[in-house]
């Protein structure tokens, strides 16, 4: 489910209907599972139904190595392409998707201050079965050269333990616009790989892949107290 309300007209649930009726967030112990699209009941209910938008890419945060994502988990799934699709298990992931994976980052000091320049690489697997989709994204991260990124401290990120927003309401451009300057991200490089038709063939059929590298650098004062 979409969370940001920075999405211009997106449909960002407050509640569920439980036996058609509507119930609000915290009514029979209501909360909303954004990142895995679940409803959360604190009772039984048999028939619980939502509307919402849903993204058009979603992005996992990777725990296995890039070969096990692309050749043994198989959950190259759209639901927008199956009538009637239910989801019967949570942990299934759904393409399209971004897996990120990022490496601890190294410190370059330069100033006698202790200034230091911490760079990291983030790399997205990136796999489609959407050509359309497949090319704005790549575009849409080759165009972020050398721009920024806010570094957001852990009251700012979204949710809670239930994968619920922990305020009622997201909002990441507000977070953007008013990110302090010594918060800002600078993203160095940006490479691309695109995979070969023969590897996209060994993923999944109408499967896409590509490899998105980020080169991050942040200044820091990493030995002052």
């Amino acid at each position: 489910m979409i969370y940001d309300s920075s999405i211009v007209g997106a449909n960002i649930p407050s509640g569920c209907y439980v036996n058609g009726v509507f119930k609000n967030r915290g009514e029979m112990g209501l909360s909303i599972d954004f990142l895995r699209g679940q409803f959360l009941l604190n009772t039984n209910a048999s028939n619980v139904s939502g509307s919402y938008s849903a993204r058009e890419v979603n992005t996992y945060f990777a725990t296995s190595s890039t070969e096990q994502l692309l050749f043994e988990k198989q959950n190259f799934v759209n639901p927008k392409n199956l009538p009637n699709f239910e989801r019967d298990d949570v942990t299934k992931q759904i393409v399209p998707a971004i897996y990120v994976k990022t490496d601890a980052g190294k410190n370059e000091f330069i100033c006698f201050e202790g200034m230091a320049s911490t760079k990291a690489e983030i790399k997205l697997v990136f796999v489609s079965n959407n050509s359309f989709i497949f090319q704005n994204v790549n575009s849409l991260f080759r165009d972020e050269k050398e721009r920024y990124f806010p570094l957001l401290s852990p009251d700012q990120l979204p949710f809670d333990y239930l994968g619920d927003l922990k305020s009622g309401t997201w909002n990441y451009e507000e977070l953007q616009s008013n990110a302090e300057p010594n918060n800002l991200v600078y993203i160095d490089d940006v490479r691309i790989s695109t995979f070969t038709s023969d590897m996209n063939d060994l993923i999944g059929k109408n499967a896409l892949g590509s490899v998105i590298y980020i080169t991050a650098e942040l200044y820091r004062f990493p030995k002052l107290s």
